[in-house]
């Protein structure tokens, strides 16, 4: 995988070549992508936005071409339906190089991406906090307000938010020896049944398998919010 030049709307952006087809994971990171497969025929690319994700899900890849991706910011507000038709009227050669891709997404990424400062600050602080409580006093905002500005931009509430802060600060400490319960502890869980609980909602699986998997540990611990 190479590293991209990165527009203001993005946190990371990637390519990297196509494997033999099969089914590959996904797991929470608070961001959407912007994803092109190029195939090897004249006609075969393929622009997709991916959503907002809730929950670990597997999904079917074609195998072969090129993949070039361009992960959002958390926070940023996307209008899919305008930027897959920006973007697939651009004419992407089967052997085009990132760099050149690169220019040509950026423009149609600042038309239909945006973000929000009040979004950027509200997201920044409830990553940090111990609850959602803790983060509206922080905002000094009323609950209400938060949830109606997150809710009206991303579409997500506090809540979503601070469980997938927690849990994706839970799973980095996986990396180390730290045991289970210590690690429930520090993060916020009541107890390493709670972490293991969250862990199987968000992950797919339980920590103590997640801590053992070395390729869906790096997934999970990829850049996003948190």
């Amino acid at each position: 995988m190479s590293r991209l030049a990165q527009p203001d709307v993005v946190l990371e952006a990637w390519s990297s070549q196509g494997a033999l087809p099969g089914r590959f994971l996904i797991l929470p990171d608070g961001c959407r992508d912007l994803v092109l497969h190029r195939g090897e025929g004249p006609a075969a690319a393929n622009w997709q936005v991916s959503p907002l994700d809730d929950c670990a899900r597997r999904v079917d890849s074609p195998g072969g071409g090129r993949w070039f991706g361009w992960r959002l910011r958390p926070g940023t507000q996307v209008r899919p339906s305008l930027l897959l038709q920006a973007v697939a009227h651009l004419s992407v050669d089967p052997h085009i190089d990132a760099e050149t891709l690169a220019r040509q997404v950026a423009p149609r990424l600042a038309d239909f991406c945006l973000t929000d400062p009040r979004v950027d600050e509200a997201l920044a602080v409830i990553a940090e906090a111990t609850s959602t409580a803790a983060a509206v006093r922080a905002l000094g905002v009323g609950e209400r307000s938060l949830q109606r500005l997150l809710a009206h931009a991303i579409g997500r509430p506090p809540a979503f938010w601070r469980s997938l802060a927690r849990i994706r600060q839970a799973v980095r400490s996986l990396e180390g020896p730290t045991p289970l319960a210590e690690v429930a502890a520090d993060h916020g869980f009541t107890d390493q049944a709670h972490l293991s609980r969250e862990c199987r909602r968000w992950m797919g699986v339980p920590p103590a398998q997640l801590r053992h998997e070395a390729q869906m540990l790096r997934t999970a611990t990829a850049s996003g919010y948190g």
